[in-house]
C-alpha cells in the first residue's frame, strides 16, 4: 500500500545538523500534553478569579485556622519573662535538627554541627550576632537551603521533601516576597491556591487573620502603600493561611513599633497555647525572654548555649549594684574597694558607680553601712537581676562582628564584577 501525502507515521525521524535523526512525538501526543497544561493553567486562573466550578477538583482537607481573635486592650503578654506557659514543650519534639552543617562556596560556614529541637506547644528562639548563622539554620529547617551535612525532620518529614513539608510548616522570612502591585486580599487568594486551601475557607481565614492583626481596613489596598509594620503583619498572616502546626519566623517583629510588637507577641502566645510549635530568630532579647520556653545562642554557626531564658540568665548573667553619691566618685571608689573588696572594682557609668557579680547578689546592705560610716551622702542605690542581654554578651563577646561574605569567591551572574 502506498502512503498518500496526508498520511503520517507514528513518529517522524528527521535528520538534524548535529547528527542522526531523532524521534519526535506524534501530533496526537503533543496535543495531549498541551491540552493538560492548558487545563491546569485555566483551572488555576479561574480559581483565583472566583469562577471555578465545585466539581472541577476535590477540596483539600484543610480546616480554618482555629485561633482566638480577641486582642486585649493593652496588647500585653500576661506572664513573667522566661517562665513558660501551660505547655512547657516537654512532649515529643515536632522539629528535630541533628548534626546540621552548611558550608557555602568559599568555605564560609553558615552552620556547624547544630543540634536543635522544638516540641508542640513550645516557642524556641534562636539568638546570635549578625552573621552568626541564624537565618541559614531557619532556611534549612523549612527546606529553602539544603544542608551540607546532618538531618532535619518536621513531624517525621525530612526537610528535603519540600512538598510534604509544606503541609506542616508556615514560613515568614526577613524578605517579605510581597508583590507591591497586589492587594492584601489578592495575596491571600494566591497563597491559598498554592497550598490547596478551598476558596471559601481561605476567605474566612483571611478575614479572621487580618482582623486579628489590625489589617482589616487595608484588605483591598495595594501593598506598595503599606508601611514596614503593615508588611510584616501581612507576611505573618499569610504564613498561617493553611493552618500549619509548625511556624518558622525570621525576626518577625523587625521594624515594628512597640504597639505592633506587643500585638505580635500576643498572637504568637495564642498560637503556642493551641499546641503549635514556633521557632523564631530575633535581635530583640526582651522578645526571647518574654516569649521563649527555650533559647539557642548561636555564634559562628555553632550552638554555644541553650536552655530556658531563666537558666541562661542565672548561669551567664550578672547581678548589678548601681550607686550614686554626693561628692567625689574617686574617693567613694577607693573607700568601697578598701572596706568591701568582695565587690570588686566598680566601674564609672556617668555619675554612678556600678558593681557586678556573676556569683551572688552584691551586698547592698554592707555598702550602705560603709558609706554611712564614712559620712558619704547616698543619692541612689539600685540592684538589678541578671538579664538575657548580659548572658548574650558574655557568650558571644562584646566586639562588633565582621560578617562573612557568602559566595565571596564565586564568579559569574548578573552582578559579577570579575576583572
Amino acid at each position: 500500500m502506498t502512503a498518500t501525502p496526508t498520511d503520517k507515521p507514528p513518529t517522524e525521524n528527521r535528520p538534524t545538523e548535529d547528527g542522526p535523526a531523532k524521534s519526535r512525538p506524534t501530533d496526537k501526543r503533543l496535543r495531549g500534553r498541551l491540552s493538560k497544561a492548558k487545563t491546569a493553567v485555566v483551572q488555576t486562573a479561574c480559581r483565583l478569579a472566583g469562577c471555578e466550578e465545585e466539581s472541577a477538583a476535590p477540596k483539600a482537607e484543610v480546616q480554618l485556622l482555629q485561633i482566638g481573635m480577641a486582642v486585649p486592650a493593652e496588647g500585653h503578654v500576661g506572664r513573667s519573662p522566661g517562665t513558660g506557659g501551660a505547655n512547657d514543650g516537654s512532649g515529643e519534639p515536632s522539629v528535630v535538627v541533628s548534626n546540621l552543617s552548611k558550608v557555602y562556596p568559599g568555605g564560609v560556614k553558615g552552620a556547624d554541627n547544630v543540634d536543635l529541637h522544638a516540641a508542640p506547644g513550645e516557642i524556641v528562639s534562636v539568638l546570635g550576632p549578625n552573621g552568626a548563622g541564624k537565618s541559614t539554620i531557619l532556611n534549612m529547617i523549612v527546606g529553602l537551603i539544603r544542608p551540607t551535612h546532618g538531618e532535619i525532620t518536621v513531624h517525621g518529614v525530612p526537610s528535603t521533601d519540600v512538598r510534604k513539608l509544606a503541609r506542616f510548616v508556615g514560613v515568614a522570612l526577613q524578605s517579605t516576597g510581597l508583590d507591591p502591585s497586589m492587594t492584601a486580599r489578592e495575596h491571600f487568594e494566591v497563597q491559598a491556591a498554592l497550598y490547596g486551601v478551598p476558596k471559601e475557607t481561605a476567605t474566612e481565614c483571611a478575614s479572621a487573620l487580618l482582623a486579628a492583626l489590625g489589617l482589616g481596613e487595608y484588605v483591598d489596598r495595594q501593598v506598595v502603600h503599606f508601611s514596614i509594620g503593615l508588611q510584616r503583619r501581612l507576611v505573618l498572616a499569610l504564613a498561617l493561611v493553611h493552618d500549619p502546626q509548625v511556624i518558622v519566623f525570621d525576626e518577625p517583629t523587625a521594624g515594628l513599633d512597640p504597639q505592633s510588637r506587643r500585638l505580635m507577641w500576643e498572637l504568637l502566645e495564642r498560637l503556642r497555647s493551641e499546641g503549635r510549635t514556633i521557632v523564631f530568630s530575633t535581635q530583640i532579647l526582651e522578645e526571647a525572654d518574654v516569649l521563649a520556653q527555650r533559647v539557642y545562642v548561636i555564634d559562628s554557626g555553632r550552638v554555644v548555649a541553650q536552655g530556658p531564658p531563666a537558666e541562661l540568665r542565672k548561669a551567664y548573667g550578672e547581678h548589678t549594684l548601681r550607686v550614686r553619691i554626693a561628692g567625689s566618685l574617686d574617693r567613694a571608689q577607693e573607700l568601697i574597694a578598701a572596706k568591701l573588696p568582695e565587690l570588686g572594682e566598680g566601674r564609672k557609668d556617668s555619675d554612678a558607680l556600678v558593681f557586678t557579680s556573676t556569683e551572688s547578689r552584691p551586698d547592698a546592705d554592707g555598702l550602705m553601712k560603709v558609706l554611712e560610716e564614712a559620712d558619704v551622702e547616698l543619692l541612689e542605690l539600685s540592684v538589678g537581676r541578671p538579664s538575657l542581654e548580659d548572658a548574650f554578651v558574655r557568650l558571644t563577646g562584646s566586639a562588633v562582628r565582621t560578617e562573612p561574605l557568602i559566595n565571596a569567591n564565586a564568579s559569574g551572574g548578573p552582578l559579577c564584577r570579575c576583572q
